[in-house]
């Protein structure tokens, strides 16, 4: 492939992996922290927390799942048959709290085990983690979008998330198939917190 234009403005690769050379799984979410930045993985328990040009560190968001077979999982995937299990931090943002730097994790509210919210305050140091249920937000934003739900999932794939001064955009991935179009909703920041 000849280079195109753009070559001589691409430098500084770095490859994204941990101290024991695994790769971060995902990047559904990056948000800048400190001197590094804070990266959600989807089909992880843990985001990656990394400070260029060194091996990203891993920072615990959720406890691991247990596995219909008792096992106490960290990582998923559709060939180990635990996707269905993942709780799918699909997004992430920084925000204000009290006056400090902080970064929203949020999953995607497609399922009961995907309805969490995540907090990390800004201690690069030593970071506070706060785990949150956010069913009833989740359903409250599914019926504002007029989306059908079932037992234990909806149409609902929240992908990504921003702050807008006083307010969070949420943006939901359609589903075409179902007629579904792509779409965002604000709620109130203040409201949210």
């Amino acid at each position: 492939m000849a280079p195109t234009r753009f070559a001589a403005i691409v430098h500084n690769v770095h490859r994204l992996h941990f101290d024991d050379g695994s790769p971060a799984r995902a990047a559904s979410g990056i948000v800048a922290l400190g001197q590094g930045f804070l990266i959600a993985q989807d089909d992880a328990t843990h985001a990656a927390s990394w400070q260029p040009p060194f091996p990203a560190e891993g920072l615990r968001l959720l406890p691991p799942v247990t596995s219909q077979a008792g096992e106490l999982l960290d990582v998923f995937s559709e060939p180990a048959g635990t996707k269905k299990l993942k709780p799918d931090l699909e997004s992430a943002c920084p925000i204000e709290v009290d006056g400090q730097a902080a970064v929203l994790f949020l999953g995607s509210g497609s399922s009961a085990a995907r309805n969490r919210g995540v907090l990390v305050a800004d201690s690069t140091a030593d970071p506070s983690v706060s785990v949150a249920d956010l069913s009833e937000f989740f359903a409250a934003v599914n019926d504002a979008l007029g989306l059908a739900s079932g037992d234990d999932s909806t149409l609902l794939n929240l992908e990504g998330v921003c702050c807008q001064g006083d307010r969070l955009r949420l943006f939901n991935r359609g589903n075409h198939g179902a007629g579904l179009a792509n779409a965002s909703v604000d709620v109130s920041l203040a409201g949210f917190l």
